[in-house]
């Protein structure tokens, strides 16, 4: 079964679940060690898992590793893998040859045991993390009542406890007030592949390895094991239009799934602003759950990097109080984002370019005088700022004295020199992550 001639490999074995907790050793040849960060794979569960089939508890593992084998060439070995998501790999293998010419795309997926399953649940289930994106799929679907599923390790990663049982306990709250069950999976999936490395050597893959190639992988396979459901829906993070590499949005072209559960790319029909303006805008007993930045482990939404930045942009647009959504801001918050773009200093990717765009056409010719937080000169500037020739003139060294100037200055925070060291190393661990 395991034989090999020598080359390049990665095989998944000794597969074990006990109890909730999956465990898996991952054997891959000397010339792609470097892309792993340990040899065990690990996923814990908030139910037993020992009774699901092998062929199922596998996905997981292989969800993890197979981006890494496309780009290397690297042949995989299973003992027991599902039929429908071996033919859902080769599906979604087409899409990325077009996205990724620069893979190898010689891998082969060699099988012991081919097994047909089937669950025969007709249930719905969303990843959900209570951004925009997934909170505009709840609300869209909430009549389904789909259980939510929400992964420790994917934007949090598993050794920030603290932080991730505050924000734990904040999507329990909403799963209560909704009357939906949520699951929660711990996995290291993410932490196990040198993101930034392989990404660097494959093509300088913009936006990361981890949002550009593997998330939509990894996070739907991770919930395999449980089970319960027909339909996953994975929230869109572009529209139909969008023709670029991204680690999700590959959903909108091919179906996958597994067994007779179902992969449903949802809400591609909108924006990220549509999302908020008809969406968001029209439900406010949901905008205290809104949870958008992974810049940091500290606060629910930092209110200071970029994307919280687009965020409040997007939704003061919309004449939705930032405030009522977990952010902390003051007036000035508009002169903030103008000396960003003016002194070009935000480091945009292609990806943020689009949705910085996004907000810019939604600008209406005619802004009200009363506009929140003294936006109106804001929006009426950024209308006619040129965003299709925007360069990024700044450095990596500058972006992080900025960040600290305006926890302490705009924020209003006392930080001490340790407090600021230790905020520069938690920067430089999240770009490490990649």
């Amino acid at each position: 079964m395991y034989k090999t001639d020598g080359s390049t490999y990665i095989k998944i074995t000794d597969l074990k679940a006990l109890n909730n907790r999956l465990t898996v050793n991952l054997d891959f040849s000397e010339n792609i060690s470097r892309y792993f960060t340990t040899n065990c794979f690990l996923a814990e569960y908030d139910k037993n898992i020992e009774s699901v089939d092998k062929s199922i508890l596998s996905i997981p593992p292989l969800s993890t590793v197979i981006t890494v084998a496309w780009a290397t060439g690297a042949d995989i070995y299973v003992e027991y893998l599902d039929k429908t998501y071996l033919n859902s790999l080769n599906k979604v293998e087409s899409v990325f040859k077009t996205w990724f010419p620069q893979f190898l795309f010689s891998t082969k997926i060699h099988v012991g045991n081919i097994v047909s399953n089937k669950f025969n649940n007709e249930e719905y289930a969303l990843l959900f993390s209570g951004g925009i994106d997934s909170l505009c799929s709840y609300i869209r679907n909430k009549e389904k009542k789909p259980t939510l599923i929400s992964i420790w390790g994917a934007d949090i990663p598993t050794y920030e406890y603290d932080f991730w049982n505050k924000i734990k306990g904040r999507l329990v709250d909403f799963a209560k007030r909704e009357k939906v069950d949520i699951h929660f999976i711990k996995t290291n999936a993410r932490e196990l592949i040198n993101n930034g490395l392989i990404g660097k050597e494959y093509g300088e893959i913009e936006g990361g390895w981890w949002e550009t190639v593997s998330h939509g992988l990894v996070l739907t396979g991770i919930t395999a094991p449980l089970q319960e459901f027909k339909f996953l829906f994975i929230a869109s993070a572009f529209d139909n239009e969008y023709k670029n590499p991204h680690g999700s949005h590959f959903f909108n072209f091919v179906n996958a799934g597994w067994a007779d559960t179902k992969i449903v790319y949802d809400s591609s029909d909108l924006t990220r602003q549509e999302k908020i303006k008809f969406i968001l805008r029209g439900n406010p007993q949901y905008h205290a759950y809104l949870k958008v930045c992974h810049s940091q482990f500290r606060d629910y939404n930092c209110g200071t990097c970029e994307k919280c930045l687009r965020t409040i942009t997007g939704l003061v647009l919309e004449d939705i109080d930032p405030t009522n959504c977990s952010f902390h801001i003051k007036n000035g918050v508009f002169n903030l984002i103008k000396g960003y773009f003016s002194r070009h200093l935000f480091n945009l990717e292609r990806n943020q370019i689009l949705f910085w765009q996004d907000i810019q056409n939604n600008i209406p010719n005619n802004i009200d005088d009363d506009k929140m937080y003294n936006s109106k000169e804001f929006f009426e500037w950024f209308k006619g700022f040129d965003l299709s020739s925007y360069e990024y003139k700044g450095n990596n060294k500058l972006s992080q004295l900025l960040g600290i100037y305006y926890l302490t200055k705009y924020k209003g925070i006392s930080y001490t020199a340790k407090r600021v060291s230790k905020y520069i190393l938690r920067r430089l661990r999240l770009m490490k992550r990649g």
